[in-house]
């Protein structure tokens, strides 16, 4: 790949050379022969040996050509690599920085030097307080040339040396948040144009938002505090998202004002089962059972999903039985297992649960009759292959003695009164 890359730069300088872009010096001579030497090292992939005919172009023949720059950036990042001592390995570094702003007065093409000078300026320099500012700057000019073609790593050292000018007291605290909305929208926005970097960039905006803490503690009062007021103002999409995000990073969806966002979300944008499903969840963690239960029946009405609308019924069925609302629990629980059969067991289970507990309350005092219910229980357990259970229900069957003074029969059909409305065989316990 880098002798490929080298034949490919090579291709560009002769094509350049044949159009009389070289300015080769006082030294012309001198010139032709270490670029002549530096080149045959770079395509050997000899670059540190090629430090030698690189520093005497730079010094001598600066002015050369835009590929000694590309060609001493190579040549430069070696040398770091190699160095052991930290004190010449510091120089370098300096070193190169120099090169790309060389690069820059000399040559133009801002924007794509900057950005490349970013993947290591900070790296470089971030520990000396007094490049705190410079690097600043240039991160922020290089987000404004380049946009979202930025290197999402100058993106994370940008609002690093943002996070440093707050400490300073450079930028205010309303500034460094509207830099971590811009920059986080954009990341967001990447990650949906090219979802398969998405690890790659999602590890950026958690590294973002390590950085943040480090200069604001974003918790739940912050958020209701520095927003709250905001969105009642001048309410508008990008805040409720900007909100909601800032909230859930930080778990207070119990929030009231989550509650409101996403409200407002559902106005503009329209209702999904998404954000209905949170909005319920909520209200239930808040013991709004009553708000909670017609948010998710909102939420079955616009869910295209068969699992998820059985998950929901069922999460229905769970809330009916807190409020001894058994026909409908049971109704709700027939719906989910209709739609996913991986709900068959729990949704059997519960409702053989809920006959088991209605003896009493389906009782009209024939003591046969009083038995049907442990049947119909039975059969449902029978179904969600709970041995256990059927064997619980088995043994408060009728007695052969309560079958035969009622004179009925093993295998006869009888009906139960009660909301259960159930018919089952009649069968005796052991």
């Amino acid at each position: 790949m880098k002798k490929y890359l080298s034949i490919v730069l090579l291709s560009a300088i002769v094509t350049s050379f044949a159009q009389d872009t070289w300015n080769w010096g006082a030294k012309e001579k001198e010139a032709r022969g270490n670029w002549q030497y530096l080149v045959t090292l770079m395509d050997a992939d000899k670059d540190i040996e090629a430090s030698t005919p690189c520093n005497w172009l730079l010094v001598n023949a600066p002015n050369l050509h835009v590929a000694l720059y590309k060609y001493s950036e190579q040549v430069y990042k070696a040398r770091i690599k190699a160095e052991k001592d930290s004190k010449k390995e510091i120089v370098l570094q300096d070193s190169l920085l120099a090169i790309f702003d060389k690069r820059i007065a000399l040559f133009g093409d801002e924007a794509n030097v900057l950005n490349r000078k970013g993947k290591v300026a900070w790296l470089y320099q971030y520990k000396d307080a007094t490049k705190h500012q410079k690097l600043y700057e240039e991160y922020k000019k290089a987000y404004a040339l380049n946009g979202k073609e930025t290197y999402e790593s100058n993106l994370l050292y940008y609002f690093a040396a943002a996070g440093r000018q707050k400490e300073a007291k450079k930028l205010s605290e309303t500034e460094l948040l509207n830099l971590y909305t811009a920059l986080d929208n954009d990341l967001k926005a990447r990650i949906v144009a090219a979802p398969k970097d998405a690890d790659k960039i999602e590890t950026y905006r958690s590294k973002i938002d390590e950085e943040l803490n480090l200069h604001i503690v974003v918790d739940c009062a912050f958020v209701q505090n520095n927003y709250g007021t905001q969105f009642q103002k001048e309410k508008s999409i990008e805040l409720a998202k900007k909100i909601q995000d800032l909230l859930l990073k930080n778990k207070c969806i119990t929030n009231e004002l989550f509650i409101t966002t996403t409200n407002y979300i559902i106005e503009k944008e329209g209702a999904t089962y998404a954000n209905l499903k949170t909005l319920a969840n909520i209200y239930l963690q808040q013991d709004k059972n009553a708000e909670a239960y017609t948010t998710y029946q909102k939420a079955i009405e616009v869910c295209d999903d068969q699992t998820k609308k059985a998950d929901t019924y069922m999460t229905l069925a769970k809330l009916d039985l807190k409020n001894n609302q058994k026909v409908s629990a049971k109704n709700n629980i027939t719906k989910a297992i209709a739609l996913d059969n991986n709900l068959q067991e729990e949704g059997h289970n519960l409702i053989g649960s809920m006959y088991m507990s209605s003896a009493q309350e389906c009782s009209n005092g024939d003591p046969l009759h009083d038995r049907l219910v442990y049947i119909a229980a039975y059969n449902e357990f029978k179904k969600a292959h709970n041995t256990s259970k059927m064997n619980s229900a088995k043994q408060q069957f009728p007695s052969m003695e309560d079958i035969f003074v009622h004179n009925k029969k093993l295998g006869e059909s009888m009906t139960l009164d009660c909301w259960v409305h159930e018919t089952v065989t009649l069968d005796k316990r052991d």
